[in-house]
């Protein structure tokens, strides 16, 4: 199973299965120094576990453990296992570019925004720069507030805000779902 993580193809010559994984890794790993030095770090360190990941020319990239095998009171080798985590690293990779796009978005965007926990019923979660300049107040004085306190008695629709608050949340709470919705606010 090794072998096939490293897409190894056997051949005929009689090199030791220690030899034949050394050359493997010598070619698929972009710093052959750096990969050896840790290596050589690793076995001199008889007694310690190890952990580290190797990440190949193609992309790859291995989970690697290391952990002293004993028998008795004596230490009589090493017990290696690797695991492919390959997938898990483009997908990290992924989620950190999409987190980045969106903090972009929300950081730049020309309109004030402002998230909500509905959960907590008023709390401010997160907000912009165009958010506070408008209500020319700090992030941290924004979320310590309720939205009420930032808003006129009514909403343009007649509606008291409190009661169009309390209907937002009632709605969002039915639905479990986030939703955008547009309110006016009243600016000292």
């Amino acid at each position: 199973k090794f072998l096939k993580m490293l897409d190894y193809e056997p051949s005929e010559n009689m090199m030791s299965l220690e030899e034949r994984v050394m050359q493997e890794f010598t070619h698929r790993v972009p710093d052959v120094q750096a990969f050896f030095s840790r290596l050589q770090a690793i076995v001199t360190q008889v007694d310690q576990p190890s952990y580290d990941e190797i990440t190949f020319t193609n992309g790859t990239t291995l989970e690697r453990h290391s952990y002293p095998q004993w028998l008795g009171d004596e230490i009589i080798g090493r017990v290696w296992s690797f695991r492919d985590i390959t997938d898990q690293k483009i997908h990290a990779k992924a989620l950190t570019e999409s987190e980045e796009k969106y903090r972009n978005l929300f950081d730049l965007a020309p309109m004030g925004l402002l998230l909500l926990d509905f959960d907590k019923e008023h709390t401010g979660v997160q907000c912009n720069k165009r958010m506070e300049a408008l209500f020319k107040a700090s992030e941290r004085q924004l979320l310590a507030s309720h939205t009420l306190d930032w808003s006129p008695e009514y909403q343009p629709d007649g509606m008291l805000s409190k009661e169009k608050f309390k209907s937002f949340i009632q709605r969002y709470k039915a639905a479990q779902i986030p939703y955008t919705y547009e309110w006016r606010f009243q600016i000292s």
